[in-house]
């Protein structure tokens, strides 16, 4: 779990620093986190990236599996949290290595999440009844559970305290979900073992696009997908990279297209 533990911290360290600048990535998701040989985490591909604001902008963003509720149900101004979501469904993907919730379309993930974490209502998410599509929500779920699963589906696996943390980013309401600067000083990265140090994660033999070895920004080719995307050339500072969806069961999702 140590590795598990030095992802995680990683990726919120990305988050918080986005997230204190205003920008939503829109689309956290497995294959979207890349890893160097030297063990550094790369968020990438911002093409859904927005600088948030109070403007409208679309629910249709994020690859349906790390959808959050308020996306799901049609939300059309939200926040930052959006990430914190989508960032929960990773590393429970990473520790159970299979989707945690992996829905065809949206009603179907809303199906899914509810059998995972019990039905949202009103005492727990006071604003649902706002969302354009809560009432379409409560015909179509279908044999949910009524409490939260997350306990029993993590149960030998890890440890409490890391349950509890993906609860905090598991948490229907936006407004109460954790955020990423709360999430690096959640007891998960204190209590032990700590996060194994980056230099020290497992990595997969190097292998360079080009013969130079003098620059240090070289992306080193760790896994067989290249930083660029499938069949495009090549510069001096790009290579291949690890995608956590190739590894940890997750499906290649299609590009999108840019939205609002």
């Amino acid at each position: 779990m140590t590795t598990v533990k030095c992802l995680a911290k990683q990726l919120f360290e990305g988050l918080e620093y986005l997230h204190e600048r205003n920008v939503i990535h829109r689309d956290i998701k497995a294959s979207n986190l890349l890893l160097t040989a030297q063990g550094i985490l790369k968020i990438a591909d911002f093409g859904l990236a927005r600088e948030y604001s109070n403007r409208p902008l679309t629910p249709h963003v994020v690859t349906v599996w790390y959808r959050s509720p308020e996306l799901l149900l049609g939300a059309n101004r939200y926040t930052p949290a959006v990430d914190i979501w989508a960032a929960g469904m990773v590393i429970g993907e990473v520790i159970k290595q299979v989707p945690l919730c992996p829905g065809e379309n949206e009603i179907e993930q809303l199906n899914k999440i509810a059998q995972l974490l019990g039905v949202p209502n009103d005492r727990i998410w006071p604003k649902i009844h706002t969302m354009p599509g809560y009432h379409q929500m409560k015909y179509r779920i279908q044999n949910p559970q009524r409490q939260n699963q997350l306990e029993i589906l993590f149960l030998g696996l890890t440890s409490s305290a890391t349950v509890n943390l993906l609860n905090g980013c598991l948490t229907y309401d936006p407004d109460k979900r954790i955020t990423a600067r709360q999430a690096l000083s959640h007891e998960y990265f204190r209590e032990n073992p700590p996060p194994k140090e980056p230099s020290l994660l497992p990595t997969f033999p190097e292998s360079r696009n080009n013969t130079s070895t003098s620059d240090a920004n070289d992306t080193i080719a760790v896994h067989g997908k290249r930083a660029g995307g499938y069949g495009e050339s090549t510069s001096a500072n790009s290579g291949y990279v690890f995608d956590f969806d190739t590894h940890f069961g997750g499906m290649p999702q299609k590009k999108r297209h840019r939205h609002g």
